[in-house]
């Protein structure tokens, strides 16, 4: 396959919703989305595939085709010092 053929990551520009602040302004947007031709779409992501050994990490959101109309909400995630014990 050829350079041009190749597809390129595109660079994007998630939010990372870590304040309630941040929640509040995620919840409005998505409240605003009500077009059944642009659905939201939420992704949740895991510690493993296996439903019954998974912890929930976090949730991702995506609300439109920009490059930073997409959110991620870290629920599970540790910090370093709490994996090592």
């Amino acid at each position: 396959m050829g350079k041009s053929e190749q597809q390129q990551t595109p660079a994007i520009n998630p939010q990372i919703i870590n304040s309630t602040s941040k929640l509040q302004t995620l919840t409005g947007k998505l409240l605003k989305c009500r077009d059944s031709n642009s659905p939201v779409s939420l992704d949740t992501e895991t510690t493993n595939l296996n439903p019954f050994k998974a912890e929930l990490v976090g949730l991702g959101f995506c609300w439109g085709e920009a490059l930073d109309e997409l959110a991620y909400i870290p629920i599970g995630h540790k910090e370093e010092s709490e994996e090592s014990m």
